[in-house]
């Protein structure tokens, strides 16, 4: 016995988006960081304006650990650099956004 078919109204129907590459590549971006497909992510926006973050995992964790021990390797690296006052204050604020993305991801 063949499936029911769908009413037509409730069909998806194949469209097309203008943008340009940068944009395109940050709303994939965006979608990725949801966990969602490009169709879903704008749907769900369309449909709340916003998108749930997705619950964060162990492996955001451990992202999370692996982007500080870079932030200082990069400190390490940059004292000797004649800009060294200014990279390293963004180092030192960028550090600070990884650790409370660790808390946040741990609580």
């Amino acid at each position: 016995m063949a499936r029911p078919r769908k009413a037509k109204d409730d069909l998806a129907v194949r469209k097309e988006v203008y943008a340009t590459a940068g944009e395109w590549a940050e709303i994939a971006a965006a979608a990725g960081s949801a966990g969602l497909s490009i169709s879903q992510y704008l749907m769900a926006r369309h449909r709340t304006g916003a998108v749930a973050a997705p619950t964060p995992g162990p492996e955001r964790l451990l992202a999370v650990a692996r982007l500080q021990a870079e932030v200082e390797a990069l400190a390490a690296n940059v004292v000797q650099m004649p800009a060294a006052p200014i990279l390293l204050a963004r180092l030192v604020r960028l550090e600070e956004t990884l650790t409370a993305i660790a808390r946040e991801t741990a609580a």
